[in-house]
């Protein structure tokens, strides 16, 4: 399913790393730029929100490219 970048919400206690590899977002970006395709982002929804649960990375680099909308796996 494609959803809104902004309707994703990102927790940083569901987050597994650390910090983001700001070296692996740039790749990303540059890579999303070049219409490389990505693995969906998962996402689960608790009936009202969605939280981004893996793709951090994946989804600071469509931000960084201004995407408006990422491809993600939705799961409650």
């Amino acid at each position: 399913m494609i959803l809104s970048i902004e309707s994703i919400n990102l927790d940083p206690e569901l987050q597994p790393r650390v910090t983001l590899d700001q070296r692996t977002v740039e790749e990303y970006a540059e890579a999303m730029k070049d219409g490389k395709q990505f693995p969906d982002v998962v996402v689960f929804q608790d009936g009202f929100t969605y939280w981004l649960a893996d793709g951090y990375q994946r989804h600071a680099a469509a931000k960084k490219v201004g995407a408006s909308s990422i491809s993600a796996e939705i799961r409650t």
